[in-house]
């Protein structure tokens, strides 16, 4: 986002060398985090349009199944089908109304602490780079910076935040170098917020990659393929109740 500074003393440059490395690694990890969201959000909005509709009928057939048992004859294990499909039901519904399924995956959950902390780093930073604050020559710049800023604040990722308050703080706008005091303790704070960074997308990848809707998107060589088979099956599924009714 803004260069870092090129001290000429050797152990700052060491530092600077190795925040460029953690800089790439951070990018790679959260661009790779991006793809793994595209493609789950992908998967499912295919899923919608091609077994939205079945997946519909089969929930309420099966539903209104279990309700006319449950008429014939009380049974508590009915009971709790019943429940459960409601709540399959509901929920389909909602996902097929157009809320998406992973971007909450993206915020990240803080204690009243971390809130507090977020907004006061927010804030001072933004008066750092505001745009309407900036000379002339600088004001695309502070648009690129405000924008980086006001999206990691929007996703709570309190870290992204500190980094850039802290860049900000080392270089301005501009992204020259500053003579300022505690240089080495401002790189090695932001050399750990760019290793807690890294560790925070890494964690995040390892869970999404065990979670059921990226395995099956992931492992379907041909789409098209295993839709026209799940819809086949439900298809299926729909024929042998409207049996069973008849």
């Amino acid at each position: 986002m803004i260069d870092m500074i090129r001290y000429h003393d050797p152990e700052l440059e060491a530092l600077r060398h190795e925040i460029q490395s953690l800089e790439r690694e951070v990018r790679e990890a959260a661009q790779a985090k991006v793809g793994m969201l595209e493609l789950m959000a992908d998967f499912c909005r295919r899923q919608f349009q091609e077994l939205g509709g079945l997946t519909t009928q089969l929930l309420q057939k099966t539903l209104a199944k279990l309700k006319a048992q449950l008429e014939e004859k009380f049974d508590e294990r009915l009971e709790a089908r019943i429940e459960r499909t409601e709540q399959q039901l509901e929920a389909f519904r909602q996902e097929s109304g157009g809320q998406h399924r992973f971007s909450h995956l993206l915020v990240a959950e803080l204690d009243e602490e971390q809130e507090q902390l977020l907004r006061e780093s927010f804030r001072a930073a933004l008066r750092l780079c505001h745009p309407d604050a900036a000379p002339p020559g600088l004001k695309e710049r502070a648009e690129t910076i405000t924008k980086a800023l006001v999206s990691a604040y929007q996703l709570k990722n309190l870290l992204a935040v500190q980094d850039i308050h802290l860049q900000l703080t080392l270089e301005g706008l501009s992204g020259t170098e500053v003579a300022l005091q505690g240089a080495k303790e401002l790189l090695l704070q932001r050399r750990g917020t760019l290793q807690g960074r890294l560790v925070q997308e890494r964690d995040f990848m390892s869970q999404l990659s065990e979670t059921k809707s990226y395995r099956t998107a992931k492992g379907i060589a041909d789409w098209g393929v295993y839709f026209s088979a799940a819809r086949e099956a439900l298809e299926k599924k729909l024929a042998a109740l409207a049996g069973d009714a008849a």
